[in-house]
């Protein structure tokens, strides 16, 4: 399959096609099985992320939903799209599973990972990545870290404030 094309920033894959290019099983039974939430798209100075998260309608021992995500980093320069993906994100305990703040949650994970492998090389504590999935987190850290701040800042809460000056909304 070809690298997808992106317009408007945004990277334009439908639930099915998207499950395959992750290398799930291409059944159409699981693309039912599970209800795609939402998808989040932004912009970094030189590449295109995309972030989509699926029920899979299993909870956990704790009564946690447990989602599927994938986040695809497209960078200009290249056609290739590289993918994090995996069934195993539990969004905190009163967080909407489809909300900003859910997604935010998951964003913040993955910038830990890459402040661990830029400062921490080969000994960081992350799971297994390839060398490229590596590379990239690293690079995006901070940008994946400023999309969560984002994402998880709550325009209604004014213990939220003090994002602003971090975001550079002020």
């Amino acid at each position: 399959m070809r690298a997808p094309k992106y317009v408007s920033e945004k990277i334009q894959l439908d639930k099915c096609n998207f499950l395959r290019y992750l290398g799930a099983n291409s059944d159409r039974r699981e693309c039912a099985a599970m209800d795609h939430l939402k998808t989040w798209n932004t912009r970094f100075a030189d590449a295109s992320a995309r972030l989509d998260l699926w029920d899979t309608n299993r909870v956990d021992s704790y009564g946690k939903n447990v989602l599927r995500y994938a986040l695809a980093i497209v960078p200009d320069q290249g056609l290739c799209v590289y993918i994090f993906e995996g069934s195993d994100y539990r969004p905190g305990v009163g967080t909407v599973i489809d909300s900003d703040r859910s997604a935010g949650g998951l964003l913040a994970f993955f910038a830990y990972y890459g402040e661990s492998i830029h400062y921490s090389g080969d000994d960081a504590d992350v799971p297994d990545f390839t060398p490229r999935q590596r590379e990239l987190l690293d690079t995006y850290a901070e940008n994946l870290g400023m999309w969560s701040l984002d994402l998880e800042k709550d325009e209604d809460d004014p213990d939220d404030e003090h994002l602003d000056d971090e975001l550079g909304d002020a």
